[in-house]
């Protein structure tokens, strides 16, 4: 604990934190905020927020991914919580989040923790075209989970030809050849057919 709290040291103390989290002592892992809260080093937060995820603590994950003033901070917060599989909390925060940067990362949350379901509500009805297609390319890397005619679906309703190609990749990802064939004898536009 003591290492942990060290600052002369950020390599020692990162380590001293990952066997903080390693041991399972509740009690120590409080003290995990405090060094959490005093910390400047971004690594050494970042080493708080997998300690986090590796203890569990699915409420000191969702405080950072809420409030830490960095974006970044808050998207490893946010990847670490799909990893957990904490769904509802991915959810709420993607709703309540404002920057396009870490909604991506509670996207790529959704993805981690299998939520098909979350990411293909991302898919339809985010406003920006970038973390739509993004959405779109995550649900090709979840097999089975989605099914195809949800594919086709986004295909059909893409709001511009970049959706369009990212439903493409998504099923090149999934290996889909079966859909993709129907897509393209459907396809008007020769340049898409190719």
């Amino acid at each position: 604990l003591q290492a942990a709290k060290d600052t002369s040291s950020p390599e020692l103390q990162r380590s001293a934190i990952i066997v903080l989290a390693q041991t399972g002592d509740e009690t120590l892992l409080r003290e995990l905020r405090g060094v959490y809260r005093t910390a400047t080093d971004a690594r050494v937060k970042h080493a708080v927020i997998d300690a986090y995820m590796m203890a569990g603590d699915e409420e000191s994950l969702l405080e950072v991914a809420r409030v830490d003033p960095d974006p970044k901070t808050r998207g490893r917060a946010a990847e670490m919580l799909g990893a957990m599989g904490a769904i509802d909390a991915l959810r709420t925060l993607y709703k309540q989040e404002k920057d396009p940067e870490v909604r991506q990362r509670l996207a790529s949350g959704m993805m981690i923790a299998g939520e098909a379901e979350a990411l293909l509500d991302v898919a339809r009805n985010e406003q920006n075209p970038r973390a739509r297609r993004a959405a779109i390319q995550m649900l090709g890397s979840m097999g089975e989970d989605v099914p195809d005619e949800v594919f086709e679906q986004l295909y059909r309703g893409a709001r511009d030809p970049s959706e369009k190609d990212a439903v493409i990749d998504a099923l090149m990802v999934r290996e889909d050849a079966s859909l993709l064939v129907r897509l393209f004898r459907a396809e008007t536009d020769a340049a898409r057919k190719r």
